[in-house]
């Protein structure tokens, strides 16, 4: 992994053609996301996809464009009705990643 990892409450809201895909935000990283979202969403693997990113605290990142480069069973039942995916940060402008970056130093201030 190219950056470290923090646990991180929120959600993203996909744009996919005429609806949107809700998802749990599991994790977050300079380089990209993990979310938990029903298997049944039409992702699939190399899918660009572009999305809202919820923060806790109220901090949004609109229309932020994502390439899912992993998908991953929550648990063994193959059955189950939510996955998650690992999704890239791709062409993010500058402005939005120094954004982010400054929103993780504020929630993790010791870790820099």
């Amino acid at each position: 992994r190219s950056y470290k990892r923090w646990a991180m409450e929120g959600s993203l809201r996909i744009h996919r053609g005429s609806r949107d895909i809700e998802g749990q935000l599991i994790d977050l990283s300079l380089g990209g996301v993990l979310i938990l979202t029903r298997r049944d969403s039409g992702i699939s693997i190399l899918d660009q996809l572009q999305f809202d990113l919820c923060l806790e605290g109220g901090s949004e990142f609109e229309n932020v464009n994502g390439l899912v480069i992993r998908l991953q069973a929550v648990n063994t039942d193959p059955q189950a009705r939510y996955v998650k995916y690992a999704l890239k940060f791709v062409d993010m402008p500058h402005s939005t990643e120094t954004r982010l970056l400054e929103y993780l130093k504020k929630i993790y201030p010791y870790e820099w």
